[in-house]
């Protein structure tokens, strides 16, 4: 059985935190913790950028989080027993092309978790707002060695 938002023992959102301007709209982080705060589930959120706004209403200022600290974010959320094997995985925006290798790497590690990609690349009348290799290794995302 696959799981559901509410039967998931926990779901850790690896996405970016964008800060909320007035009238702007909630992504990333900022919008599914909430989401799934009202659905009765704990959260684990991991950022892997902080942006000042969404890439759409122009250039963001704000720092990645290195694939490395990434890395051993998610192993010190697993030694905590905050994730576990039958934990839902969902990303989102991406900074840099070695983060969607790490997050490669996780997955494979945990057999038995469910993961949803949304690949956050850009949008219809902007084109894209990420670089070619972030696209390319989501489009590689699991393939073989």
């Amino acid at each position: 059985m696959a799981a559901t938002a509410t039967t998931a023992a926990s779901v850790a959102g690896i996405a970016h935190r964008v800060h909320r301007a007035f009238g702007l709209s909630l992504v990333g982080n900022s919008a599914i913790v909430p989401a799934l705060i009202a659905l009765g589930v704990t959260p684990v959120a991991v950022p892997t950028i902080m942006l000042s706004n969404h890439p759409g209403h122009g250039r963001p200022e704000g720092l990645g989080v290195p694939a490395e600290k990434l890395t051993r974010m998610l192993a010190r959320l697993v030694e905590l027993d905050f994730l576990t094997e039958d934990t839902v995985v969902l990303t989102g925006y991406f900074a840099h092309a070695d983060q969607v290798e790490a997050v490669a790497t996780f997955l494979n590690s945990f057999n038995r978790s469910y993961y949803l990609c949304d690949p956050v690349l850009g949008d219809t009348h902007k084109g894209l707002y990420v670089a070619d290799s972030i696209k390319t290794s989501i489009e590689h995302l699991f393939d073989g060695p």
